[in-house]
């Protein structure tokens, strides 16, 4: 995947979680939900975002929690949307699971 579209692993690494890391900014929630808002799906994205979150020794989910849990979970609508478009999705999620 990297190969084809001519991009390094380690740059496409550092740049994914400088774009993405915003554990600095984060704040406690303003806002309360409650779980009629969302989907079965997406309640168990973020339970496997903060699961990720408390095996890397953190209390915070991060983006790159997200991202992860979004792509490598079954169905995953972005892996694929990415499929739809011609693209091998396995090397990319085998990648963020590493973040």
């Amino acid at each position: 995947w990297l190969e084809r579209n001519q991009l390094q692993a380690s740059q496409l690494r550092q740049t994914f979680l400088e774009l993405f890391d915003m554990s600095h900014e984060l704040t406690p929630p303003q806002l309360q939900l409650h779980r009629s808002y969302f989907s079965e799906h997406l309640l168990q994205i973020l339970e496997q975002a903060q699961q990720r979150a408390q095996q890397r020794g953190d209390a915070l989910v991060t983006t790159a929690d997200l991202l992860a849990t979004v792509l490598t979970s079954e169905p995953s609508v972005i892996a694929e949307c990415l499929r739809r478009e011609g693209y091998d999705v396995a090397p990319l999620r085998e990648s963020v699971q590493n973040l």
